[in-house]
């Protein structure tokens, strides 16, 4: 069973964090960037948020990992996933901390991204957290459902 907590979801890896688990959430995520009239790309509130900018055709979302065992495997399931669902991903070149993956978010103004990491939790558990396009785990209201940094970020098609 998937059970969400604070910013997304964690699990023991190979019992509920399976590759199987992180395609059916990657799906669910790319599905809400794509098509939510609240949080997703052509929501207003992100139109307000890039700022005046147009948002591209094709929205974009940040991936990063960790150092635990098969961080970096998940992150390119979850890449593999959002791209052939249409969604532009930026994937880290190498693991990082959680922040500069916040980070990357912001500076790319990307609609969201997602670190895998499963953050002060056992080392049995890996986790899927979910960053928005404002990078916080919490908004000042609840939605319904680095200078060189950017060269450390590749794009897949």
């Amino acid at each position: 069973m998937i059970r969400f907590g604070t910013s997304g979801w964690r699990g023991i890896v190979s019992d509920e964090f399976t590759f199987s688990n992180v395609r059916r959430v990657a799906h669910a995520a790319a599905g809400s960037v794509k098509e939510s009239p609240e949080v997703g790309h052509n929501s207003d509130e992100y139109r307000q948020f890039l700022a005046g900018t147009a948002p591209s055709r094709v929205p974009t979302v940040v991936v990063g990992y960790d150092t635990r065992f098969l961080s970096e495997e998940f992150a390119r399931e979850v890449a593999s996933v959002f791209a052939n669902d249409g969604v532009r991903t930026l994937f880290s070149a190498a693991d990082l901390p959680t922040p500069a993956a916040a980070w990357a978010v912001l500076a790319h103004k990307a609609v969201g991204g997602v670190m895998i990491t499963a953050s002060h939790n056992p080392g049995n558990y890996n986790g899927f957290k979910w960053m928005p396009y404002w990078a916080a785990r919490r908004r000042r209201r609840s939605p319904t459902i680095w200078n060189d940094a950017s060269s450390s970020w590749a794009t897949t098609p």
